[in-house]
């Protein structure tokens, strides 16, 4: 159990933090936005490997020093933005996005095998390899490449894209047929794949478009504040944050003191974050990115 939350706690998050400067995120474009929300999976992720005993001490060092600065200016975009374009809709599907798919840049041979234990799909993968456990991380990409080709051109085979990424399913076009039939048998399969989805309650897809009040309304709610502020909690290893404590924080302007900052947090905030960060959201302001759909005035 964690230890309660004292006036030092708050002193030090106070000290750390300005909900303020999240008024900025209202001039976000989507692309912005897609970034930003994968950025803080990525300091999440580091904040995780300080808490790792085998991490060398110099690379915590430097992923200290990394997140003094992204804590310092969270809403500096790094150096070359996200390359959103293996997220677009419709897009040639390489052999590179299938190695991306399932998760197995780790070379090593400890990390090959720790994945492969833990996940049926890679299973299969891992034990149709043709690999020695000290093969070079060049030739057990090109091996992964082509096992991962060879499992999606086998029809018996259990391989399920589904099973890794419920957003993402390939399929293999004949361009010699022509466009007409292209797309009445594409509009065919479209639709017995969404049943297939609800069949298995899987989140249906966002059929509208991002608009200007949904920036203005995550923009209200500070949302990205919010997230980073659960992100400097655990990285000062501050526990027991109350939503009313969450709330003075994300809105220290004196204004703001009449409100039932709580609620907010609990009934607005909060499920506002969980949409942002998981389910359909998610996957569907990736896409938009990709895309470089431009903000909506209406849904409609």
């Amino acid at each position: 159990m964690g230890e309660r939350f004292s006036d030092a706690d708050f002193e030090k998050l106070s000290n750390a933090f300005d909900g303020t400067v999240y008024n900025e995120c209202i001039n976000f474009t989507i692309e912005d936005w897609a970034e930003a929300v994968l950025r803080r999976f990525y300091w999440s992720g580091q904040i995780q490997w300080l808490k790792e005993e085998t991490v060398h001490p110099k690379v915590k060092d430097r992923i200290r020093n990394n997140l003094a600065a992204f804590f310092e200016n969270p809403l500096v975009a790094r150096k070359g933005k996200t390359d959103f374009d293996f997220c677009r809709v419709l897009d040639d599907m390489r052999l590179d996005d299938l190695f991306r798919l399932y998760h197995l840049f780790d070379t090593s041979p400890r990390g090959r095998v720790e994945r492969a234990r833990n996940d049926e799909n890679l299973k299969i993968i891992y034990e149709a390899m043709d690999i020695s456990v000290d093969i070079d991380a060049d030739s057990y990409k090109q091996e992964l490449k082509r096992t991962i080709y060879s499992l999606h051109q086998d029809e018996d085979e259990c391989l399920d894209p589904d099973f890794t990424d419920p957003y993402a399913v390939f399929i293999q076009v004949n361009l010699s047929a022509s466009d007409e039939l292209l797309k009445a048998e594409f509009e065919n399969w479209l639709t017995d794949k969404r049943k297939e989805r609800a069949a298995k309650d899987i989140d249906p897809p966002m059929t509208r478009h991002f608009t200007i009040a949904d920036v203005m309304r995550w923009t209200n709610l500070r949302v990205l504040g919010y997230m980073d502020l659960m992100l400097l909690a655990e990285y000062l290893e501050i526990t027991g944050l109350t939503n009313n404590v969450t709330g003075r924080l994300l809105f220290p302007e004196p204004a703001e003191a009449v409100v039932n900052l709580a609620g907010r947090v609990s009934d607005s905030i909060k499920p506002e974050v969980k949409k942002l960060q998981g389910g359909e959201m998610l996957p569907a302001l990736i896409a938009a990115a990709a895309a470089k759909m431009p903000l909506r005035e209406t849904r409609r």
